[in-house]
């Protein structure tokens, strides 16, 4: 039985003003805070990935505020934000939604688009609220207005909503990291068609070799199958890789494609996504390397999964982490492709302030390919726990222009965090 965790809430530490707003990255690169958040009426604590709309405009979620709307006392229950570019090379940040608990508490996954411009999202309850997924409609006036499509009771339909994915027609698909008939997650969809009808697609089983505590990104290949990760249960209880089948039954088929060992290979899975070369490529948060003794399961690992003719699937270790003051430790989310075919990344710890982040503040990483499959690993940022933040979290959004866009859920100008760009 996999044990719940508790909401998302970080705490805020004191901001140490060691970093400057605009700064050079560890090879050259640009790194500029493009706002900092905790001020008055602000969110604090962002987390997860932004998402571009069609005008250059960044979306994203904190996991608490602003002040005072009734969530963990007078803590906020989180919102969901935009920031908007200016001509100058400022942007300006509007919340366009507060929580307030009965809509939805502690937002859990990243924003995601449709083709009519609508966002979307899963958010926790708060107190005897239920989980929810939301939708948020702009309106011409540049308002938008919230609509809560589903809440989850949660057993059997699960609990912890995460991460979340379109089909080709536009319906819904997602996993809660909790609930079922083993309260080890649960996969699910909702039908866009019949008013957002959920369907029950599969419920995980710890005690079995199947996986358990499904979390992070999910996605379709182009046969209508869907892919993901369980941080834990499979053969060795460190997690799988899974692939859900639509057999015409009930429930969908559950294949786990490869049971991580909990060594060398990676320990903890963290969601997956197609590469351009139609392999999985994903993080595990601990496992690896093991020489670093404040990683003492291991610094995390990028991997790839490549399908074989067969229908098997080979996995390979693209990078182990060794943590300490050069490298990153504890891999996040998902990865992200440039047009080059490069990865990036983040890791919630290693690189810089030890003293002041525990196993250091946490990095942007890359991983470069060359010949023989091989790959190369470099330190795009070291974050410093100033006005630069630190304990990175999200997936990274990147623009046309190769331009790097995350979030950092301490520290900056008011200790709430910020939003920050890389440019290369």
């Amino acid at each position: 039985m996999l044990n719940k965790k508790p909401k998302v809430i970080r705490t805020l530490a004191l901001t140490i003003l060691t970093a400057a707003l605009v700064g050079p990255g560890a090879w050259g690169q640009t790194f500029k805070v493009l706002h900092s958040f905790g001020n008055a009426g602000d969110g604090t604590a962002p987390i997860k990935g932004q998402a571009f709309d069609g005008q250059g405009n960044l979306y994203g979620i904190t996991n608490l505020g602003p002040m005072g709307n009734g969530c963990l006392g007078n803590e906020g229950c989180g919102m969901v934000y935009q920031l908007k570019p200016n001509s100058d090379g400022t942007w300006t940040e509007t919340v366009i939604h507060a929580f307030n608990g009965s809509d939805g508490a502690y937002p859990l996954s990243s924003l995601i688009f449709d083709a009519q411009g609508n966002l979307y999202g899963s958010a926790s309850g708060e107190g005897h609220y239920p989980d929810v997924v939301y939708q948020l409609t702009p309106s011409s006036n540049g308002t938008w207005t919230e609509s809560v499509l589903y809440q989850f009771p949660e057993s059997p339909n699960g609990s912890d909503p995460g991460e979340l994915t379109f089909d080709a027609t536009g319906n819904i698909y997602g996993t809660t990291r909790f609930g079922g008939l083993h309260d080890a997650g649960t996969a699910f969809s909702l039908n866009r068609s019949l008013g957002w009808q959920e369907r029950l697609l599969h419920t995980f089983d710890v005690p079995g070799d199947g996986g358990g505590g499904p979390y992070g990104a999910i996605a379709f290949d182009a046969e209508g199958n869907l892919y993901g990760t369980t941080l834990g249960g499979g053969a060795y209880n460190s997690g799988v890789v899974y692939k859900l089948t639509n057999q015409g039954a009930v429930f969908w088929h559950e294949t786990v494609l490869y049971s991580f060992t909990g060594g060398p290979d990676g320990n903890a899975p963290w969601g997956v996504i197609f590469g351009p070369d139609g392999s999985l490529y994903g993080v595990t948060q601990v496992g690896g390397y093991l020489g670093n003794v404040l990683c003492e399961l291991g610094c995390g690992t990028v991997y790839k999964l490549t399908p074989n003719s067969d229908g098997t699937w080979t996995k390979t270790t693209l990078y182990a982490f060794h943590g300490g003051h050069d490298d990153g430790a504890l891999p996040l989310e998902r990865l992200t492709f440039d047009q080059a075919g490069n990865i990036y990344g983040v890791t919630a710890g290693g690189g810089r302030g030890y003293n002041l982040c525990g196993v250091g503040c946490g990095t942007v990483f890359k991983l470069t390919p060359s010949s023989g499959g091989h790959w190369t690993e470099s330190v795009v940022y070291f974050f410093t726990a100033g006005l630069d933040g630190f304990d990175p979290s999200g997936p990274l959004a990147i623009d046309r222009a190769g331009n790097l866009y995350g979030t950092a859920g301490v520290g900056g100008l008011y200790g709430g965090g910020v939003a920050y760009e890389i440019t290369p």
